[in-house]
């Protein structure tokens, strides 16, 4: 296999895609995130206020509106589906790629280049994110793209080039601030500052500001007007409560993301499977000469800078998820990429290969014995994931992973021999297999879109009240095309009920309403994901319930 050719560049870009995109549609909508990107861009097409960020109705001022602008989009030219609301990301994980690819060829070569894009689209992490509903993606990209074109501008000889970079660096930023606010700014110029200082290249970083400062206006200023003049209050409410008090401190929007400072360690260790495996090799090559590995490329320095400052960063500051360490991932790889060509020139690959087999027996008897407890007929059924005619597809998906890992593992060398195309291949029949072999217990729990298009739609009349919880709120609205009543718990419709001077429904109010809509001879249907919501509900009923998820009616028929 040629990794120089463009035979071997087209096979990559396909197989990317085909593994991204081509899975987008195959399973419903989960909530509550991919629910909410979903309805948020809907009402906007709804009402043809682009400015105004609304949930269920309410508005809604958790992040800025280009990421909503992106997937309304996306719906216009593929239809209202699963497929254009997951496409953003998709695209944008791409891209965040191909930036990766380019910057390896840039400063390295080709090979670390394409061993850090590869990589970086094996990972678990970036491809459960990159392939779901959310902003991370494009933000991502955004942060890496003004991140490395500044370091384009810092390596770059002509000064016409120069300048540009820094341009399309500020661009990048804007848009960035569009997506998140100005958490994009904060990360880029935290570590470009950073390395400036290891490198005592001052002048560089005071020339470069002007230039970001001019792009960073023209991309997000008019963005910033248009939303001010649709909703004033926006951007006060917006750095007031979602900057400071739910992302530094963790809490302020009926919700608390602080985490303990080592939080982040176990999301590395699982979000960097399974191209983590390969790290040790890496490691094992650079580990007596680290020093002349990092400091000596400027590429290498910067990608360090920007993993150290930045995880930093996200340690220090109280609110924490696991999306937010994406944007470490393609200065990560970037590293991972280079020491893994490292590796092969010091014959250092034979460790990854012990991994490799390690691993394979690992899976194979963990799979032996995941195989005979579901099979056992003793055990209980609530203590297994799958129904016995649901064990083929995993089943099958393990064997092929085996056989892939068992070919990488035999070959000598990264390049340019197969180890990582093999490697490649099975992790990316895993990732393209996921919607096959999530079990269907699982899946219920999450798809309330189908639930309540199966329960609740045929059995509504004109008239009929529905309200859900707040965990099912947004899921209710996307799918009946109308606004909600929000029932007891909130959840994330607490600032956005703050915000407009309403409460949940409570069920004291539930006791008056329902006995007022049944003399109107219409009902009234409660949604809840809680067992303990539908005890608590008084008077005659009528429940339908499918895993976590119950609908409640209300009617003259009930008994």
């Amino acid at each position: 296999m040629d990794f120089s050719g463009n035979k071997f560049k087209w096979l990559v870009v396909t197989a990317a895609i085909l593994v991204y995109a081509g899975t987008l549609n195959h399973r419903p909508l989960y909530s509550p995130d991919e629910v909410r990107y979903a309805l948020i861009p809907a009402e906007m097409m709804a009402s043809g206020n682009f400015g105004l960020p609304t949930l269920n109705g309410l508005p809604y001022y958790e992040k800025p509106a280009l990421g909503y602008w992106l997937t309304a989009l996306s719906v216009q030219l593929f239809g209202d589906n699963a497929f254009a609301v997951r496409f953003p990301s998709a695209l944008f994980t791409l891209l965040t790629a191909y930036l990766v690819f380019l910057t390896g060829r840039r400063q390295g070569n080709r090979r670390e280049g394409v061993c850090s894009t590869l990589l970086y689209l094996c990972s678990g992490l970036v491809f459960a994110v990159g392939t779901f509903a959310v902003l991370d993606p494009p933000f991502v990209f955004f942060v890496t793209a003004g991140t490395v074109l500044w370091f384009f501008y810092y390596t770059e000889q002509k000064t016409r080039l120069k300048y540009l970079w820094l341009l399309l660096s500020g661009l990048s930023i804007g848009a960035g601030i569009m997506i998140k606010g100005l958490l994009a700014p904060v990360l880029v110029f935290s570590a470009i500052l950073t390395f400036s200082l290891c490198k005592k290249e001052f002048r560089k970083f005071f020339v470069s500001l002007l230039p970001l400062l001019a792009g960073i206006l023209i991309s997000a200023v008019p963005g910033i007007v248009f939303m001010h003049k649709c909703a004033p209050d926006f951007w006060m409410d917006f750095l007031l409560h979602e900057h400071w008090n739910r992302g530094l401190l963790g809490t302020g929007a009926g919700d608390s993301r602080s985490q303990p400072f080592w939080y982040y360690i176990p999301v590395l260790l699982a979000g960097l499977m399974p191209p983590a495996l390969l790290f040790p090799a890496g490691i094992a090559a650079i580990r007596k000469r680290w020093k002349e590995f990092l400091l000596k490329d400027d590429l290498m320095l910067y990608s360090a800078v920007c993993c150290i400052v930045w995880l930093l960063f996200f340690t220090l500051v109280r609110a924490k998820l696991a999306t937010y360490i994406l944007v470490i991932f393609p200065f990560l790889f970037l590293i991972a990429g280079n020491a893994l060509v490292c590796a092969e020139k010091e014959n250092k690959i034979f460790i990854a290969n012990r991994i490799l087999h390690i691993l394979c027996i690992v899976i194979g008897i963990g799979a032996a014995a995941f195989l005979i407890w579901h099979l056992v007929p003793q055990i209980p059924n609530k203590l297994k994931l799958y129904e016995k005619y649901e064990l083929m597809p995993p089943v099958l998906l393990t064997g092929l992973l085996l056989m892939w890992y068992s070919m990488a593992a035999r070959e000598k060398d990264i390049f340019p021999e197969r180890k990582l195309l093999y490697f490649c291949i099975g992790t990316g029949i895993v990732m393209m297999s996921v919607n096959l072999v999530i079990p269907r217990k699982i899946q219920r729990n999450f798809d309330r879109i189908s639930f309540i298009r199966r329960v609740v739609a045929s059995r509504l009349q004109p008239g009929d009240l529905v309200m859900a919880d707040g965990s099912m709120a947004a899921a209710a609205a996307l799918t009946l095309k109308r606004n909600v009543p929000v029932y007891i718990k909130p959840g994330e419709f607490y600032a956005p009920l703050k915000r407009v001077g309403k409460r949940a429904v409570t069920p004291e109010d539930l006791q008056i309403i329902v006995p007022e809509m049944l003399k109107q001879g219409r009902q009234v249907v409660v949604l809840t994901a809680s067992a303990n919501r539908v005890r608590e509900m008084k008077g005659k009923k009528t429940v339908v319930r499918a895993g976590k998820l119950s609908a409640v009616f209300f009617t003259e028929n009930c008994k």
